[in-house]
């Protein structure tokens, strides 16, 4: 049925009444514009402007034999001034030929995909999968699943036909009573949220159930992250004791905004912590967890924890960073900074003499002390005693390692904590008139927090003596009273009565011990000698 208006009006509540006669059995309708109602045969147009067109198609089945007439009339609410062409009638013979059956499947369509969870970023496969119930075969079947935005084509394959991904169709053809085909569609997802696909199927025949031609699907796509940790130290040189800054940096890469961000710098054993300053969020140092929260796409905060070093060697602190996304790349969410914190020492020192005021000729002894107040022990341990001009070394022992007097160097060694050795030099006074400060230098391989000790020195005062040669020279002379060095760890120390050696120290040993005058023989007959030679020079002067 076709319907128009000549005007010159637009024409309001317009109806057509097609109520089908005896003999024809109602089966569909497709119409353009308003409604049909099948039991009164109304059809419900409206209003229908001047030059306007509308159409209605209705499917019937044949159900008797003879002439069937269908009437159908028009009105409208205007006056119409020509009423002969708002009556139509169709004449159709029921004669006793076959009628022809009308063909109907039945098509449903089934969508899955291949992960539960999904990140940003995952490659997915959705299965699409096409049923004919029947009865009969299905013709021009197609499918269409045009993707939503967040999904980008990779790949198909078709169980039969072919798929179009610019708009979406799979063109099957024909699909048998009882047949199935699917469709896995392969994409990536590039946004994060909720994601919908459709899919709808359709044929040329009749489908008696449209339920389940359509097959809607939603995902939730997580987001995803990447996150970074870096650690520094403000010093490349750290020794005990020293307070250090631990500066952390971490930044998000995105793409998304990272939640839940968390630090973990849980401070190793040799570092104490003191203070930290942090740009976002906060840190609690009892369990070494840094609270950041979001950290936007680009964004970069920072911490710095201050602590003090209370240990020597090496010390490694990790920092790691959590977020509540899916990093993309972990290998960035760890830092491990290792340092070196070199000993500290104190070494210090005493020099004593045993005689602060000898003779021209006197031989005496230096006796120097050195030892570690730690708190760590000392390494390669010299100690320099150069002495001064006017003093002729003789011997030396030391309690530890050895004294060279060529370099005036005693190396030592190694040095416990609270370890105390000594070294015990003798010395000629070859010079008169005059005080002598000998001073000594004690050095470490590690650092020593306290120079104020490292440098102690003894002092002698030498009397006027007029029968000092006047070509001594230091070095140059063999004493006339050797001393033999004593072992330094005994403290019993004795002197003869020819030389007046005193002890400065009544708790250090004096390598002075048993002293006494050279032998020189039978003392009468030296006597007669004397004799001898001073009664030949008498003579001989009062000649002269």
């Amino acid at each position: 049925m076709t319907v128009t208006n000549n005007g010159p009006d637009n024409a309001t509540l317009v109806k057509v009444t097609d109520v089908l006669p005896k003999g024809l059995t109602y089966i569909s309708n497709t119409l353009s514009k308003g409604s049909y109602d099948n039991t009164t045969g109304v059809w419900e147009i409206g209003d229908l402007n001047n030059g306007e067109t509308v159409t209605l198609n209705i499917q019937t089945s044949i159900s008797s034999l003879g002439s069937i007439i269908n009437i159908v009339n028009i009105t409208g609410a205007e006056r119409d001034w020509d009423m002969t062409n708002n009556n139509a009638n169709s004449t159709e013979t029921g004669t006793n030929r076959p009628i022809p059956p009308i063909k109907t499947v039945d098509l449903t369509v089934n969508k899955t995909v291949n992960s539960s969870h999904i990140i940003k970023g995952d490659t997915i496969s959705w299965i699409i999968t096409v049923y004919n119930n029947g009865p009969d075969t299905a013709t021009n079947v197609k499918v269409t699943d045009l993707l939503p935005k967040g999904l980008v084509y990779i790949n198909s394959t078709a169980s039969k036909g072919s798929y179009d991904s610019t708009n979406g169709v799979w063109t099957i053809g024909d699909l048998t009573s009882k047949e199935a085909v699917s469709l896995t569609i392969i994409t990536r997802t590039i946004d994060s949220g909720f994601i919908t696909n459709n899919v709808n199927v359709t044929s040329t025949e009749k489908d008696i159930n449209q339920t389940n031609n359509n097959a809607n699907l939603t995902i939730l796509v997580h987001p995803v992250i990447d996150l970074t940790v870096n650690k520094t130290v403000n010093s490349s040189h750290i020794i005990k004791g020293d307070t250090i800054s631990w500066v952390i940096t971490i930044s998000n890469n995105g793409p998304d905004t990272a939640t839940n961000v968390k630090v973990t710098d849980l401070l190793p054993e040799g570092l104490v912590y003191i203070n930290s300053l942090v740009d976002k969020g906060t840190y609690n140092s009892s369990n070494g967890i840094w609270i950041v929260g979001e950290l936007n796409v680009g964004e970069t905060v920072s911490l710095t924890i201050i602590t003090k070093t209370v240990e020597a060697g090496f010390i490694t602190n990790n920092v790691n960073i959590t977020g509540e996304e899916k990093d993309l790349n972990i290998s960035n969410n760890e830092a491990n900074v290792t340092i070196t914190v070199h000993p500290i020492i104190d070494l210090t020192g005493n020099k004593t003499v045993n005689n602060t005021n000898p003779k021209y000729g006197d031989t005496i002894e230096w006796i120097i002390t050195i030892w570690n107040n730690g708190p760590d022990p000392a390494t390669n341990v010299t100690v320099s005693d150069l002495l001064p001009k006017g003093l002729i070394y003789l011997n030396s022992i030391a309690s530890k390692g050895s004294y060279n007097p060529n370099t005036s160097i005693w190396t030592i060694g190694d040095l416990n904590l609270g370890e105390t050795v000594t070294l015990h030099i003798i010395t000629k006074v070859n010079v008169s008139n005059t005080t002598l400060i000998n001073s000594v230098n004690i050095t470490g391989e590690e650092k020593d927090w306290n120079l104020s000790n490292n440098y102690p020195s003894a002092n002698i005062t030498i009397p006027v003596n007029n029968n000092t040669p006047s070509n001594e020279t230091p070095g140059n002379d063999t004493p006339s009273n050797p001393i033999t060095p004593s072992n330094p760890n005994n403290h019993n120390i004795s002197t003869s009565n020819s030389t007046n050696l005193t002890n400065s120290r009544s708790n250090e040993g004096s390598l002075a011990s048993g002293i006494s005058m050279k032998s020189t023989g039978n003392p009468i007959l030296v006597l007669l000698l004397i004799l001898v030679v001073l009664g030949g020079i008498i003579p001989y002067r009062k000649r002269k």
